[in-house]
């Protein structure tokens, strides 16, 4: 290597500085000699390693085989002078120093580099202001020379791709570097700028760049879609972290980039999925996405961090995922941050609405998951916070409380129930109307004063009904802690509306609501559906038509004090508008049953319509049977049955759907029965069944029965016509209850009798139709023969009887 001496003059003098002054005479001019005085110098220091360090390392290039020519070679003699002058460590200094004589060889770097190494060097050393920094820029030069390495910690190092770098010094020392790849390392994890350019200034400890690209890459995005593009920037260089403002990004959801501000942090022991850097956030909050996965859009803020690229909202603005269905918003969900990855997007804590008609179904505070190769939705209620409120569904009027939702937005078809691979497989949907006295009494605890009557009190003492929790507890001499979890728990029954983050209050109308029901000012009902499945869904809603199919229901109650009891054939109901459904199976009205396959409920009107019934059962008191515990008759029942009904049960009156003033409409459950309904004697324990049903029955007429909880057996009539199979013509006579506890009649044939078997016969009798079959007392008259007895037995095809006395008179 060659120096110019007239460069190198004209260096020295323009850094105003006699490198060449005074010298102190501390190190021998000859190779031979300083290694040996190096070497003595290193082992007074730490023993073994001048031989280690200096005769190894050094000594090949200072005086085996001489690298540096003898100008540059008095240029270090008189650095290390001056660092000894300057009272210099030997550790790290002096051995930085030999260091970066050693690397220098192999950097690549040229002699008039050489140069405006040392000049930048012996500038610092002699200015009083930057002196103290000579450690850590003889470290940096070690490095840079070794490894492309200007900034090493514990922590994190920094590096630059390649040597295209220099001194310089004006008024600070400054390291400038081309265009270069500056690199971030930490152990597991780095961070690249691609092809920019700056300069790191070690008194600093800064490096202020200009232009180059971060990409995703080491969060598994791919470099050519996902990446920013970024001005002037400034990196303090001892950190982890740095902030660059005015960055453009892109990512191949966006049709245009965006500006917003990235910030990047390198984190030991990081992998490629749980990355969370680079962090790029929009400065636009409210961004627009179609499509963002086909069907669904996504509006609000914008932040790609790592692996996840979130979008993100404020409290007045949250995040926004509109879900279309033919064409037609029918679900959004709204966070403060969504984490769309690359195969799904998540939320914690997501406010959803689903949309049926001008109806809709939400819920302040669910878990999101929505899978995009598979198209599932997931909705997740926890049992944490207001996560435990239950989905208001305005369409049915019913609160459902199950765990999780699931919808493939594609499919019409809405599933709710448990996670799967839960072992809980229970839920509930309950009416929004429902009350309960004892619930409502529970809430109050051990207080003196029931906690919605206080919330009422402080809402109209205030004149509004949005407040926040530090008022009501400053207005109730309370502390907000202690209302804290009061207010979650009303937040989850519905009763209002409570914000964890603000604690602001929102009191809605059930609050008051309750309050009325509780003194009888206001209706409400008992209408609650509780689901138990072994396995499965507890409920699916089709989006054909709105019905919410409800499974595992065992039974259930429409009226308490009307004594009016659901037993779905299945388990399943089919909920409807506002409380309407259908089923199958047993209904318990008061003292009738009804079994049938279609039943029709009409909430507004409260009343059940019987459209496919097969049968009708009802249940007397039995005095035979004594009284229950509460001193009540016990009932048996009716062995006579009402086949092929069709007509209503008016429950209640519409307006005492609760039945808090059952004692103001006594005639309560109704029953009506709008068609001829049939009472059939078929029974094989019934003279063997020999009353076929085809041919053998009583038809009753349409007719009307009210309270049909607590009526007399006196009151038990029908009015119909028994077709008696050709044994008599049609007999007009109501049905009653007999003394067997089945339907028949008492009718006297009076006098004149009544022709039986197709008029062959004449019959004066007592008649008694009952379980035992169709009997009669009295005289029979067939043909020529005549037969009188206490008791016949009417068969279709006989009459048997022990008689008193036969007459058969001779024809001739």
């Amino acid at each position: 290597m060659k120096l110019k001496r007239s460069f190198f003059t004209l260096i020295l003098l323009a850094g105003s500085l006699t490198f060449f002054g005074q010298r102190i005479d501390k190190f021998t001019r000859t190779p031979e000699k300083s290694t040996e005085e190096l070497i003595t110098l290193f082992n007074d220091q730490k023993k073994g390693s001048g031989k280690d360090f200096i005769e190894r390392q050094f000594a090949p290039i200072w005086k085996d085989q001489p690298f540096y020519n003898a100008q540059q070679t008095e240029i270090i003699y008189e650095t290390l002078d001056l660092m000894l002058k300057n009272k210099n460590k030997v550790f790290p200094d002096i051995e930085n120093y030999i260091k970066a004589l050693i690397a220098f060889p192999g950097s690549g770097k040229s002699g008039t580099d050489f140069l405006q190494w040392q000049s930048t060097l012996a500038m610092m050393m002699a200015d009083k202001k930057v002196k103290k920094y000579v450690p850590e820029f003889l470290e940096t030069s070690a490095g840079l020379y070794t490894d492309k390495t200007f900034f090493r910690s514990d922590a994190v190092q920094w590096a630059g791709s390649n040597a295209a770098f220099k001194f310089v010094y004006d008024s600070l020392p400054r390291i400038e570097f081309a265009e270069l790849d500056l690199k971030g390392y930490s152990k597991g994890d780095s961070s690249v700028i691609y092809k920019t350019s700056g300069a790191y200034y070690p008194t600093l400890e800064r490096w202020f760049g200009k232009g180059g690209r971060i990409t995703w890459q080491r969060a598994g995005f791919d470099p050519n879609k996902t990446f920013a593009e970024i001005g002037t920037y400034e990196i303090r260089i001892k950190g982890s972290t740095y902030v660059i403002d005015s960055v453009t990004f892109y990512n191949e959801f966006f049709d245009k980039p965006l500006i917003g501000q990235l910030t990047e942090k390198i984190l030991a022991s990081k992998d490629a999925e749980n990355a969370t850097y680079p962090r790029f956030e929009s400065y636009y909050k409210r961004l627009h996405i179609q499509n963002i996965v086909k069907n669904v859009d996504y509006d609000g803020g914008f932040t790609m961090a790592g692996t996840k690229l979130a979008g993100s909202g404020t409290n007045d603005e949250p995040a926004l995922l509109t879900f279309y269905r033919e064409s037609k918003k029918f679900l959004i969900a709204s966070s403060l941050e969504f984490d769309i990855k690359p195969d799904r997007i998540v939320s914690p804590h997501t406010s959803v609405s689903f949309y049926l008609e001008n109806d809709s179904i939400t819920h302040p505070d669910i878990n999101l998951s929505f899978d995009k190769k598979t198209r599932q939705l997931v909705l997740l209620r926890s049992e944490e916070g207001i996560s435990k409120a239950p989905f208001q569904n305005s369409y049915h009027n019913v609160d459902m409380y199950f765990e999780a939702l699931y919808w493939t937005i594609d499919d019409p078809l809405i599933k709710m129930g448990s996670l799967t691979g839960s072992t809980q497989h229970d839920a509930s949907f309950e009416s929004n109307e429902y009350f309960k006295k004892k619930r409502y009494d529970s809430m109050m605890g051990i207080s003196f004063s029931h906690p919605l009557y206080e919330i009422k009190k402080y809402s109209e003492s205030s004149g509004s009904n949005e407040f926040y929790a530090k008022d009501l507890a400053i207005a109730t001499r309370s502390s907000e802690e202690q209302w804290n979890t009061v207010l979650i728990d009303l937040n989850n029954k519905g009763y209002l509306t409570y914000d964890l983050y603000t604690h602001f209050i929102k009191v809605r109308p059930k609050l008051y609501g309750a309050i009325e029901n509780n003194i009888g000012k206001r209706d409400y009902d008992v209408i609650q559906f509780n689901s138990q499945v072994p396995s499965g869904q507890n409920a699916q809603l089709s989006l054909l038509n709105n019905d919410l199919l409800l499974k595992g229901v065992e039974t259930f109650q429409l009226s308490d004090s009307q004594k009016v009891n659901i037993f779905p054939r299945g388990g399943e109901v089919v909920l409807k508008k506002n409380r309407d459904f259908t089923f199958g199976g047993r209904v318990f009205a008061g003292n009738f049953e009804f079994l049938g396959s279609e039943y029709a409920f009409d909430y507004k009107e409260f009343r059940l319509d019987l459209l496919k019934v097969d049968s009708c059962r009802i249940y007397v008191e039995d005095d035979k049977l004594g009284k229950d515990q509460y001193g009540n008759v016990n009932k048996t029942r009716v062995k006579s049955v009402l086949r092929d009904i069709a007509g209503n049960i008016k429950i209640d009156s519409p307006t005492n759907k609760g039945g808090f003033h059952s004692y103001a409409y006594p005639q309560y459950p109704i029953f009506t029965c709008t068609k001829t309904s049939y009472v059939f004697w078929d029974d094989p324990r019934i003279q063997k069944g020999v009353y076929k049903r085809d041919k053998f029955y009583y038809q009753v007429q349409p007719f009307t029965i009210d309270s049909l909880d607590n009526f007399t057996k006196e009151d038990m009539k029908f009015n119909g016509t028994l077709v008696s199979g050709g044994i008599f013509p049609d007999i007009e006579e109501p049905l009653v209850l007999m003394e067997d506890y089945s339907l028949g009649f008492k009718r006297s044939t009076g006098n004149a009798g009544l022709p039986a078997y197709g008029g062959k016969a004449r019959v004066t009798a007592d008649l008694k139709l009952d379980y035992s079959g169709l009997k009669g007392g009295g005289d029979l008259r067939y043909l020529t023969a005549q037969a009188s007895s206490d008791e016949f037995t009417f068969l279709p095809e006989e009459t048997n009887g022990k008689t008193k006395s036969f007459i058969n008179k001779e024809q001739s």
